[in-house]
C-alpha cells in the first residue's frame, strides 16, 4: 500500500468505512424481506381462503345436509317398498320445501331405490349424473361428491353429491343433491386484496371449471400427491404464479388458486430497493471522493510538482500559481520560497566549486610544470655525466618523472579531477617515452596499443603509468638490438571486475635467470612487481617461445 497513489488510499479508506454500513443494510434488507414474505404469505392465505370460503361452505353444507337426510325418519320410511302416490306426493313436497330452504346453489334433490330407480324428486328432469354415484355410496357410509360435473352450461355446471341409505342393515338406496356451480373466477373480486384466479380440479389434477390457470400437469400432480398447499410454477399463459391448493374434504374436488408472482412479490422488492439506494449512494460518494481528490488535491499539486521537477533539473520554471484551496496555495508559496533559497545556495556552491576547480587545475598545472622542470634539470645534469651507467640511471629517473608529469597534465585537462582516460593516458605516455633523448625508440618501431575506454583514478593510473614506463623503457634500451622490425604491443582487457594489462615485445627476450627467479633483475623489474602488489594484483614476467618478452599484470578494477 506504500506505493499506492493518494486517490487510491482515500478510496480504500472510505470503502472500509462504508463496508459496515452496506453490510448492515444488506442484513436489514434480508430480514425485512423475510418478514414481508411471511406477512405476505399470511395475506395471500387469507385472500385465498376468503375467495374459496363460499365454495368450501357449499361443499361442507352439502355434506351436512346429506348426513341429516340420511338420519331423517321420514326419508327412511320412504326407502321401503314402492311408494303409493300419496306418499310419493308427500315425499316430493318435503324435498321441494327442503330445496327452497337450502337456497339457489342447489337445483335438484332426488331419492332413488337400490336399483337406481327414482322414488321421488323435486323435478321430473333427469337426475343430472346422480346415477353414477350409486356404486360409490354402496361402499361408503359418508357423503360422496362427484368429481365429474354434469349438465355443463357456459361458465356454470352441476356437481352431483349423494349419500347411501340403509334399512334394517341393508342398502336401501340413496338420496342425492345436485349443486349448481358457477365459474369461481367469474365471481366478484372487487373486495380481494390480490388478483386471484380459481379453478376447480379433481383429485387427479384435471380441471372441472373455473379460470383454468394451471401449472404443468406433472407439477400439479406432484403437488397433489405430496399434499403441497403452496408452490410456485409457470402457468398455462407463460407467466409465473404462486399457486395455493385447497381441499374441501376427502375424495372431493380441489380448489386451485393462482396469484401472479408480480402481485405476490410486489412488496418484497422494497427492502432491496432501499439497499440498492444505499449502495448507489456509497458508489456516488466514492466517485465524488475520487474526482474531488483529483480536482482539489492532485490538479493543484501538478504545477507544484512540475516546478519542483524543473528545480531538480536545474531549469528555470514559472512559480506555481494561486490555484486550489488555501492549503495548496500556502504550500506553493512555501515551495517557491524554498526554491529561492536553494537557488541562492546553488549559486554560492557553484561559485565555490568553480573556485575549487580553478585551484585544482592550477595545482595540477603547477605540479606538471615542476615535474617537467625536474625532468629538464635531470636532462641537463646527465649531460655532465661521463659514465654511461650513471647516465642510464638518470634517464630512468627522468622517464619516471615524465610519467608523473603526463598524468598531471591529463588530470587538469579533464573535467573530472578524480578520473583519467586509461587509453589516452597510456598512448600519450608511450609517445613521450619514445622521444627520450638518451633512450629513444627505434625509428621503424611499431606500436600497438589497445585498451578499453575506461576511466580510472590516480591511485590506479600512477602505478600503471610507472609499470608502462619501466617495461617500455627497458625494451627500448635492451630488446631490439639486431631486430629488423621492432614492435611493442600494449593490451588491456577487463572481465568480471579484473583488469589484465600486458606489455609484449618481439626483441631478444629476457634472461632465463630472471624468469626462473634466480636473478631479481634490474631495479625497473623490481618496481614492476612492487607496483603490481600496490594495485592489489600480481605481475608475471616471462620469455616468449617465439622470441621477445611479456610482462603481464593482473589486478582488480577499483570500484
Amino acid at each position: 500500500m506504500k506505493s499506492w497513489p493518494m486517490r487510491a488510499r482515500f478510496v480504500v479508506l472510505l470503502s472500509a468505512l462504508l463496508v459496515p454500513v452496506v453490510a448492515l443494510s444488506a442484513w436489514w434488507s434480508f430480514e425485512k424481506q423475510h418478514e414481508l414474505r411471511r406477512a405476505r404469505g399470511e395475506v395471500i392465505a387469507r385472500a385465498v381462503e376468503s375467495a374459496v370460503t363460499p365454495w368450501r361452505e357449499t361443499v361442507q353444507g352439502t355434506r351436512r345436509v346429506l348426513s341429516t337426510l340420511r338420519d331423517d325418519g321420514d326419508v327412511s320410511r320412504w326407502t321401503g317398498d314402492a311408494l303409493p302416490s300419496d306418499e310419493r306426493t308427500r315425499c316430493e313436497d318435503y324435498l321441494r320445501r327442503l330445496l327452497r330452504h337450502l337456497g339457489e346453489r342447489y337445483v335438484l334433490i332426488v331419492l332413488v331405490d337400490p336399483q337406481g330407480a327414482r322414488r321421488c324428486s323435486t323435478s321430473p328432469q333427469p337426475a343430472v349424473g346422480l346415477e353414477t354415484l350409486l356404486a360409490h355410496v354402496r361402499e361408503r357410509p359418508e357423503p360422496v361428491v362427484s368429481t365429474e360435473p354434469a349438465a355443463r352450461k357456459g361458465d356454470s355446471f352441476v356437481l352431483p353429491a349423494a349419500i347411501g341409505l340403509a334399512r334394517n342393515g341393508q342398502f336401501a338406496g340413496m338420496i342425492g343433491i345436485a349443486i349448481a356451480w358457477s365459474n369461481p373466477a367469474a365471481t366478484d373480486t372487487s373486495r380481494r386484496p390480490l388478483p386471484i384466479s380459481l379453478t376447480l380440479i379433481d383429485p387427479k389434477g384435471r380441471p372441472l371449471g373455473g379460470a383454468n390457470v394451471l401449472p404443468p400437469p406433472d407439477r400439479l400432480q406432484r403437488a397433489i400427491a405430496e399434499n403441497q398447499s403452496a408452490f410456485r410454477s409457470d402457468g398455462t399463459d407463460g407467466r409465473i404464479y404462486e399457486f395455493r391448493l385447497l381441499a374441501f374434504g376427502p375424495d372431493v374436488p380441489l380448489m386451485l388458486a393462482a396469484i401472479p408472482s408480480s402481485a405476490a412479490d410486489a412488496d418484497l422488492r422494497a427492502p432491496w430497493i432501499d439497499f440498492a439506494l444505499i449502495v448507489l449512494t456509497s458508489l456516488v460518494a466514492l466517485a465524488a471522493l475520487w474526482f474531488g481528490t483529483s480536482r482539489w488535491c492532485l490538479q493543484p499539486l501538478e504545477p507544484i510538482r512540475r516546478f519542483a521537477a524543473a528545480m531538480a533539473r536545474g531549469e528555470d520554471a514559472p512559480q506555481p500559481g494561486s490555484e486550489g484551496p488555501p492549503e495548496m496555495r500556502s504550500l506553493a508559496a512555501d515551495i517557491a520560497v524554498m526554491a529561492g533559497a536553494i537557488r541562492a545556495r546553488e549559486q554560492d556552491l557553484r561559485a565555490s566549486l568553480d573556485q575549487r576547480d580553478h585551484m585544482l587545475r592550477e595545482i595540477h598545472h603547477r605540479v606538471k610544470n615542476n615535474l617537467q622542470m625536474i625532468s629538464s634539470l635531470l636532462s641537463l645534469q646527465s649531460d655532465r655525466i661521463r659514465s654511461p651507467r650513471m647516465r642510464r640511471h638518470f634517464s630512468d629517473a627522468q622517464n619516471r618523472v615524465l610519467a608523473l608529469s603526463v598524468l598531471h597534465r591529463h588530470l587538469y585537462e579533464r573535467s573530472s579531477w578524480a578520473l583519467v582516460d586509461f587509453q589516452a593516458f597510456i598512448s600519450d605516455l608511450v609517445r613521450q617515452l619514445a622521444m627520450n633523448r638518451d633512450n629513444p625508440a627505434p625509428q621503424n618501431i611499431r606500436m600497438d596499443i589497445r585498451a578499453p575506454v575506461m576511466a580510472v583514478g590516480p591511485d590506479t593510473a600512477i602505478p600503471v603509468g610507472l609499470i608502462v614506463t619501466e617495461a617500455v623503457g627497458n625494451a627500448f634500451r635492451h630488446a631490439f638490438a639486431g631486430v629488423e622490425v621492432p614492435s611493442i604491443s600494449i593490451q588491456a582487457t577487463e572481465s568480471g571486475g579484473t583488469v589484465e594489462f600486458a606489455i609484449e615485445d618481439n626483441g631478444v627476450g629476457i634472461s632465463d635467470r630472471i624468469v626462473t627467479g634466480e636473478d631479481p633483475g634490474s631495479l625497473g623489474l623490481t618496481l614492476v612487481r612492487g607496483l603490481a602488489m600496490q594495485l592489489g594484483g600480481e605481475a608475471e614476467i616471462r620469455r616468449n617461445s617465439g622470441g621477445g618478452s611479456r610482462v603481464t599484470v593482473r589486478f582488480p578494477l577499483p570500484t
